[in-house]
Order: structure tokens, then C-alpha cells, then sequence
């Protein structure tokens, strides 16, 4: 069948639904879901990716993100966007080989644990029902090229060792 299908992009049609099949691939690298009405969030077969390394997704209403996103291990391209119901689950933070991180419009905080990312280039979190304030751990991040944070209710000061990131290139508040 699908053995050697690697890249798997469902934009603005009919479709509404995902086979199981589908999450059973070795071969899938790239998955793109947009504007259309999958819950595939909420499914945990998500965690049976394996190997994908990219994921990007617009979550439809009232669906949540799998906690199983964490078994994603080679993770390296994560863009999710809401509609500022769904939850950032803690477990997305266990993808350590993530580069690029984009949250849009999702609800939570950003966690202490985005430090454990060491290989992420780009991150991005907007959306007002992003909260709380920007964890000290971000100044680990010693790859990091671009921060984003904007049009959240994130407060607080910026991390004095932020000055520590020798990459930064661009910083977004």
C-alpha cells in the first residue's frame, strides 16, 4: 500500500476523517493538516509517528492535542494553531530533537521545562490565552536564532541570562 508515503499535506477540502492506516506508516515524515474538520488531535495514534519530523496542524474547535505527541521522538518541526481552547500539553516538551516551535492561539503557560529543548532555532508562542511569565530556562537555549511572544497575557520581566543566548538574532515581545 502506502509504505513509501512520506509526506502526507490534507488543505481546505471535504475531508473529514483520517484511516488509521495512515498511523501506521514508517515511511511518513511530514504531516500538514489545515482548515478542515479532523479531530485528529485528539486521537492518540498520533504517538504512533514514530518518525515524523514535522507536524503542522490548525486544531479544529473543542479538540485537545494528544498527550501522545510526546512520543514523537524526531520531532523537528511543530506549528499548531487554535482557536485559544486547546490546552499545550506538557509532554510536547519531551520531543528534544523539536528546532521549531510554534504555538498559535493555544491555551496555557510556557513551560519551565522549554529549556530541555536544546536544539530549537525558532520559537513562537501568540495567542492571549497564553499566560504567566517567561520561564528562566529560556536562556538555556544557546541554538536559539529567533524568539516570538506576542499578543499574549504572558507578564513579568525578561530573563537577566537572556543576554547569554549568543545566537539570538531576533527577540519579539
Amino acid at each position: 500500500g502506502l509504505r513509501q508515503l512520506h509526506t502526507l499535506n490534507i488543505n481546505e477540502t471535504g475531508i473529514t476523517g483520517i484511516c488509521d492506516n495512515i498511523f501506521e506508516l514508517p515511511s511518513l515524515r511530514t504531516l500538514k493538516v489545515y482548515n478542515i474538520g479532523i479531530p485528529f488531535a485528539v486521537v492518540d495514534k498520533i504517538g504512533k509517528l514514530s518518525n515524523l519530523e514535522t507536524l503542522e496542524a490548525v486544531l479544529p474547535s473543542n479538540s485537545m492535542i494528544s498527550p501522545s505527541i510526546g512520543n514523537c521522538s524526531g520531532l523537528k518541526n511543530l506549528r499548531l494553531s487554535g482557536d485559544g481552547t486547546q490546552l499545550i500539553p506538557e509532554e510536547l516538551y519531551s520531543c528534544t530533537e523539536l528546532e521549531t516551535l510554534y504555538l498559535y492561539d493555544l491555551k496555557g503557560t510556557i513551560s519551565d521545562r522549554i529549556g530541555d529543548l536544546s536544539d530549537l532555532l525558532y520559537i513562537g508562542f501568540t495567542g492571549r490565552n497564553i499566560s504567566g511569565r517567561i520561564p528562566q530556562s529560556i536562556s538555556n537555549l544557546n541554538k536559539v536564532r529567533q524568539i516570538t511572544i506576542k499578543g499574549t497575557s504572558v507578564s513579568g520581566t525578561i530573563p537577566e541570562d537572556i543576554d547569554n543566548l549568543q545566537n539570538l538574532e531576533c527577540l519579539w515581545m
